[in-house]
């Protein structure tokens, strides 16, 4: 039996690698890139997610690579998209019109509501979450408030967004999603603050499954609107508007 020579990938090994220092290099300055684009569009109150300019770029890297590599380069661009879309969801908060002399409320959305519109459409409707945010710009702008909208799936960062709202925000309306019924750790940081809160959610949570009943964050809350889907959060804004009128310190 004939040893098989050994085999010698160092060469291509060597240019893979050198090539992948220069994918590296490209891959970070388009992520500076992309968070410049998330500012601006936080800034000018525009969705991070863009269809169509996805399509464009899709069909453009169809164009540039042979036909047998047109799905791989479409995957590998759905990632970037995806890591894009995360980074600009991330950073900068969604931001309406502010205007000198309003009261600041800062909107914070739990994990999975960045899927309205896909998640159980049923349930929770077929408007999708940058509808959401439209909708609370919007109704901020006619209630006479200053509105901040943040999403994040991530218990850790939303604790940090409410303990960074105090002496930025006059008041906090938060749709914790799941962390409803298993966070103390928002419940600590609400109770830590001590801005006055409503709690939202799109659904009835209390004719749901037996879980949903409990809410943790409840307690550090004025008052809870479930089940009456985005105008919920009109009339969380309306509650905390006169709250705010009410207890307004003296200048």
């Amino acid at each position: 039996m004939t040893d098989k020579p050994e085999l010698d990938l160092s060469d291509p090994r060597a240019e893979i690698d050198s090539i992948d220092d220069q994918l590296i290099r490209l891959f970070v300055e388009r992520m500076a890139r992309t968070d410049e684009i998330g500012r601006r569009k936080s800034a000018a109150g525009v969705p991070v997610f863009n269809a169509s300019r996805e399509e464009e770029i899709l069909q453009k890297v169809d164009r540039l690579v042979p036909e047998d590599l047109r799905e791989d380069i479409r995957q590998l661009y759905r990632s970037l998209f995806a890591c894009s879309r995360a980074r600009q969801s991330r950073n900068p908060a969604r931001l309406g019109k502010q205007v000198p002399g309003r009261p600041s409320v800062l909107v914070l959305n739990g994990p999975n509501l960045n899927l309205l519109g896909i998640r159980e459409p049923d349930l929770y409707g077929k408007r999708d979450y940058a509808a959401l945010e439209d909708y609370l710009i919007q109704t901020g702008q006619d209630e006479g408030l200053n509105v901040t909208c943040v999403q994040s799936n991530s218990e850790a960062y939303l604790v940090e967004r409410i303990q960074n709202a105090l002496g930025i925000y006059d008041a906090i309306v938060i749709n914790p999603a799941a962390y409803t019924h298993t966070s103390v750790a928002l419940l600590d940081a609400l109770k830590a603050v001590s801005l006055p809160c409503v709690e939202v959610h799109l659904t009835d949570v209390s004719a749901r499954e037996d879980f949903r009943t409990v809410s943790y964050v409840r307690e550090a809350c004025l008052d809870c609107f479930a089940g009456f889907g985005f105008e919920g959060y009109r009339k969380a804004f309306r509650l905390l508007k006169t709250y705010l009128t009410k207890n307004k310190k003296p200048a």
